[in-house]
């Protein structure tokens, strides 16, 4: 039988001996960093969008900024699901929004941008609404917690 993808390894490191703790067991902390090398070149990021992008990912991947091209894959690079949500808080962080699935749909900075630039252009100024403005229905969480006459609220 095969193994699903993400049950295998993404890096294998050849060791002499692998380290261990005073105890005798494995000592992870001590294990090498994988060396990643990109199969498809360094590609330098083209305009300010990427730019961010890569700033993001490498604070998420603990990866140097020249490590990451546009054309690289996120998951590749030793992303995963939890990563990408750190990514898309810290991209929000940067005034660029994006969501998870957004990052699973667009693997690379290049794809990511690319998509961030169509939402932009799909929204002109005549399509953005002014904000309602009056009284507003309490959702149905809401009315719970209001109903439930707690102390200091």
């Amino acid at each position: 039988k095969e193994l699903p993808d993400y049950m295998l390894p993404s890096y294998y490191i050849q060791l002499e001996s692998l380290p261990l703790t005073s105890i005798g067991k494995l000592d992870r902390r001590n294990l090498p960093a994988p060396q990643i090398h990109t199969y498809k070149g360094y590609v330098a990021p083209k305009n300010k969008v990427q730019e961010e992008l890569v700033e993001v990912w490498s604070a998420v991947l603990g990866l140097h900024q020249g490590e990451i091209g546009i054309h690289d894959n996120f998951f590749e690079l030793g992303g995963d699901s939890i990563l990408s949500i750190q990514i898309v808080g810290k991209a929000l962080q940067k005034g660029i929004e994006i969501t998870v699935s957004q990052m699973f749909e667009n693997q690379t900075i290049a794809e990511l941008a690319d998509c961030i630039a169509d939402i932009k252009e799909s929204y002109s100024e005549d399509q953005i609404e002014e904000p309602e403005t009056g009284e507003v229905l309490l959702t149905p969480i809401q009315k719970w917690f209001f109903e439930q006459d707690l102390e200091n609220y």
